[in-house]
């Protein structure tokens, strides 16, 4: 019963590493497509990427969204934020956008800690 076990703990890590492996990929990047308007306001949806920290699944701050010329704010929150902001007309594009992101800055730190490692192992 313990090979058993062990055994299927041993193909659970794998399966988790190969899904891990696969998350480490490439992706396009992911323009808005709903333009800052020149009057009136449009609604789409945003991310908040400085909150990827606290990512908990759907917590994620992906949020539905409006926009003015001028000004622009979170669906159902009266605050508004200085400047028009363009959009993404689907939650699936604003996930898109935010992942290329993350890629983005987690591949620019995986470079600076490799050249630390070379430096590192450079030296006598």
């Amino acid at each position: 019963m313990i090979l058993i076990a062990g055994k299927e703990n041993k193909q659970h890590k794998g399966i988790i590493m190969k899904t891990l492996l696969a998350a480490l990929r490439v992706t396009d990047q992911v323009q808005p497509d709903i333009a800052i308007p020149a009057s009136g306001k449009t609604t789409g949806f945003t991310y908040d990427a400085a909150k990827i920290g606290s990512f908990k699944g759907e917590t994620i701050a992906i949020y539905p969204a409006w926009s003015k010329p001028n000004s622009h704010g979170a669906a159902g929150n009266p605050t508004e934020f200085y400047g028009g902001l363009p959009l993404y007309s689907t939650k699936l594009l604003a996930y898109q956008a935010l992942r290329n992101e993350i890629e983005k800055r987690f591949a620019a730190q995986l470079q600076a800690i490799d050249k630390q490692i070379l430096a590192l192992e450079d030296r006598p």
